[in-house]
This record gives C-alpha cells, sequence and structure tokens, in this order.
C-alpha cells in the first residue's frame, strides 16, 4: 500500500510532506507501464483523448487495472480482463486507418491480446511484463 503524508494549507490546499517510495515494484510503477502499454497499443494521441476528452472512463480503465493486480494472483495462468471503454475503441478507430485488431495483429499480439466486445483480455505473461 502507498501512503502519502499531506499538510492542509490554510487556504485549503495540499502541502505533501512525505511521498511514498516503494521502489521500482510499487503500485505507481506498474500504473505507469500499464498507461505506457496502452499509449503503445492505441498511440499517446488517443491516450490523450480519453484522459481530456472522457475522464471518467480514463479512470475507470485505471480502476479496472488497480482490481486486477489485487485480485490477480502473481503467478496467475489466467487471462486477465478488463473492461475497455468504447470510447478508447472509438477515438483509436477514428484516427487510424486500422482498427485496433488489426494493429494486434500486426504486432503479432494476436495470441496475448485480444477484446471480446467491450472486454480487454490480456494473458498473464503480457500483464507481468
Amino acid at each position: 500500500m502507498d501512503v502519502y503524508v499531506h499538510e492542509k494549507n490554510l487556504d485549503g490546499t495540499l502541502k505533501e510532506l512525505h511521498r511514498a517510495s516503494d521502489g521500482p515494484w510499487g503500485g505507481t510503477l506498474v500504473d505507469d507501464n500499464f498507461i505506457a502499454w496502452l499509449s503503445t497499443m492505441f498511440g499517446e494521441d488517443t491516450m490523450e483523448r480519453l484522459k481530456n476528452d472522457e475522464i471518467r472512463d480514463y479512470f475507470d480503465l485505471l480502476r479496472a487495472f488497480e482490481m486486477s493486480k489485487r485480485n490477480e494472483l502473481p503467478d496467475s495462468t489466467k487471462t486477465i480482463n478488463f473492461r475497455m471503454p468504447v470510447s478508447l475503441r472509438e477515438f483509436y478507430t477514428e484516427s487510424n486507418s486500422e482498427n485496433i485488431v488489426q494493429k494486434i495483429q500486426r504486432m503479432d499480439l494476436k495470441n496475448e491480446v485480444n477484446f471480446k466486445r467491450d472486454t480487454f483480455r490480456v494473458s498473464p505473461d503480457v500483464v507481468r511484463s
């Protein structure tokens, strides 16, 4: 668990007194790697658009990932499922000549990553990497 310590200022803002420093294996680095991986899959522009135009979908995706991190065992062999926002797929398709399924095939990940309706299915090896 990451622990941060904040102090509330008189003007209502927060001052960070202590930041979690749980090392390179900690939750925030894992989250950053997940976002970087999504940016590789969907493109940085698509991820920025999701964050700017559909912030709720962006946070729902991160929350789903967080739940998977907590619920899946490190040595799990079963596919990890995330709910993928429809807006993410739409934004990708609008700005690319191929759909995301074609990109997955081009990246030679068809056995590791796939979609079923609004579910993003990822092999445990990809998630761990």
